[in-house]
């Protein structure tokens, strides 16, 4: 009987497709995740917030299967300097905003509570 450590062993072609599929779905995500950026900083704008208000939003990409890369939405992630907390905002993958909400102690008039 062949153990399931063998049986990798005997498919490298397969797993390196799958390493490469993965990381190519990563980079596209990200390249697309990049293309959020001016829709986020407008939102943020119309929410009142100014540059100075934010540490540093990061973006992060949900993808609803990793073998395929199917993105699901793009999320970022806004701390704000007056709060222990911050926003998170979920956007589509056309970059259009679904939602917004605060988390921690962070109150935003047009953001929910998360």
């Amino acid at each position: 009987m062949t153990s399931p450590r063998n049986r990798i062993r005997q498919a490298p072609g397969l797993t390196a497709a799958v390493l490469l599929a993965l990381s190519t779905a990563a980079t596209q995500a990200a390249a697309a995740n990049r293309q959020c950026v001016a829709a986020v900083e407008q939102h943020l704008q119309s929410l009142g917030l100014d540059a100075g208000a934010i540490a540093q939003t990061k973006y992060v990409t949900d993808i609803a299967n990793l073998e395929f890369g199917n993105v699901r939405e793009y999320q970022a992630w806004t701390p704000l300097k007056a709060c222990a907390g911050g926003l998170v905002t979920k956007l589509t993958t056309s970059c259009r905003v679904k939602e917004t909400y605060a988390r921690g102690d962070c109150n935003v008039p047009g953001a929910k509570r998360g």
